[in-house]
């Protein structure tokens, strides 16, 4: 199948000198222009419409913040009886996104590689360490398997992302994940490199790390993409915001708990947030408060 045809994503250019740069993923079936500025869903409001605590909007309180809205291509749905609409890969069921997988595989590679360029392109201007990647719903399930495949164009000193902000998602292939996570046999914790492995004689052993398995499932199985450099890897030092509704009716909020669980594994540094009495959306103003309290220590 061709390439889908894309629309130029929505940017919000910063009202002072350009530093950082969010890339925000919306939902299915939504766009960039409604997940950026909704006004005419009351429980469902633009992100960038969403007030905090204080009365601001992110784009008032980081002013040097230029914020990136792509919109995922018109595709098929299987789970709406084959409905063209916004996805950013397949599902055949709304209630299980896990159900028939190998559907996912081929808008999981496309848009990795779409919204890598967008990554690298803006790391090339503020740096990849300043670089914001997040989305909501599906959009944060695309992002998060973005972030766990991304690699950075050269080496420098702190090759991460900014931070990672996801809302009512779930990690794609969470079971395949687990597998291969729990191939090792011993509790990663503590250790100063998660990325690392080293056989009996002090030697690299990349081939027997489950985060290294993981990264190459990503890469090699769903992308068939080239070869990387481990040290490239954005995800090991990355800062991941997770959040979830505990009455979201969508995207159980079970399937965000064992997204968290799955990466904590890995060794990422999680912070995972619950709102109670919240349905499948980000809450006003404790959900604007939490993103950013997030960005502010991260910036």
């Amino acid at each position: 199948m061709g390439k889908k045809t894309r629309l130029e994503p929505l940017v919000i250019l910063p009202s002072s000198v350009h530093t950082h740069t969010m890339i925000l993923l919306h939902g299915r079936g939504s766009n960039a222009e409604r997940f950026a500025f909704d006004q005419c869903t009351p429980n469902k409001p633009g992100i960038l419409e969403c007030r905090d605590s204080s009365g601001k909007t992110l784009p008032q309180l980081f002013p040097s913040m230029k914020f990136v809205f792509p919109t995922a291509p018109l595709r098929r749905s299987t789970a709406q009886n084959r409905t063209t609409m916004n996805i950013w890969f397949d599902n055949s069921s709304f209630i299980d996104p896990f159900e028939r997988e190998e559907t996912q595989v081929e808008g999981l590679a496309e848009n990795f590689q779409y919204i890598e360029q967008l990554i690298l392109a803006e790391a090339r201007t503020v740096s990849l360490r300043k670089v914001f990647l997040g989305g909501i719903s599906q959009g944060c399930a695309m992002a998060l398997h973005v972030l766990l495949g991304l690699a950075a164009e050269e080496r420098c000193p702190d090759v991460r992302l900014g931070g990672f902000i996801g809302m009512s998602g779930w990690l794609p292939f969470q079971s395949a994940v687990n597998n291969l996570l729990s191939s090792s046999s011993e509790d990663e914790d503590g250790v100063e490199d998660p990325f690392a492995s080293e056989t009996e004689d002090g030697t690299d052993q990349d081939n027997d790390n489950p985060n290294i398995k993981v990264v190459q499932f990503i890469r090699e199985d769903i992308m068939a993409a080239p070869g990387y450099d481990k040290e490239l890897l954005v995800l090991r030092c990355t800062p991941i915001f997770l959040a979830h509704g505990d009455q979201d009716d969508v995207v159980e909020i079970k399937y965000g708990e064992n997204a968290m669980v799955a990466l904590s594994h890995m060794g990422l540094n999680i912070y995972w947030k619950t709102y109670e009495q919240q349905g499948h959306w980000y809450k006003v103003p404790d959900t604007i408060d939490d993103i950013v309290g997030f960005l502010g220590y991260n910036m």
